[in-house]
């Protein structure tokens, strides 16, 4: 896996968090943060935009979708 390929799964794993606030995906979140920044030395604001973006992602599908959002973007 390269750099752009860890980010991606960065963000889709934000994404999921925000969406159901799984304890167990907040651990992978942060265990996957420690191993971009020790691989890529990537910056901490990279990450956070990444995080904001994914946020702003799902808070505006949800706004969008409604309730009913969870279910339309598993499929």
């Amino acid at each position: 896996m390269n750099k752009q390929d860890y980010l991606q799964a960065y963000y889709e794993i934000c994404k999921l968090y925000f969406l159901t606030h799984d304890k167990k995906l907040e651990q992978d979140i942060v265990e996957l943060e420690k191993d971009i920044i020790r691989i890529y030395r990537v910056s901490g604001r990279t990450l956070a935009r990444t995080y904001t973006r994914a946020y702003k992602d799902i808070s505006s599908t949800v706004f969008v979708y409604g309730r009913g959002a969870k279910d339309r973007l598993k499929r």
